[in-house]
């Protein structure tokens, strides 16, 4: 049969790899022993199922560490700029008692 016209892969293909695991796990979707076609091939596609999701985990993860790295150097900056302000503050008045 091929793999992809499997009916237990076609099950399998639209649920996340949890619930996935959770179906064959709990006898919803029986694929058959260990050493069994149906049973490699439904492992391999968690297994590439997880794989994808720990991709767009890892990359949103990324996205958020970059957006706060980038509001880290923007506070930076702004105390930066405050310190720069508060002393040309305190000078002003002691230039001008001169």
């Amino acid at each position: 049969m091929d793999a992809a016209k499997n009916p237990i892969i076609e099950t399998l293909k639209p649920m996340s790899s949890i619930e996935a695991r959770q179906a064959i796990a709990t006898g919803k979707i029986y694929v058959g022993a260990i050493d069994s076609l149906n049973y490699k091939l439904a492992f391999s596609l968690i297994e590439a199922k997880e794989a994808e999701e720990r991709t767009a985990r890892d990359s949103e993860n990324l996205i958020i560490s970059r957006k706060a790295l980038r509001n880290s150097n923007c506070a930076t900056i702004i105390a930066i700029i405050a310190t720069i302000i508060s002393i040309i503050a305190i000078m002003v008045p002691l230039l001008a008692k001169k």
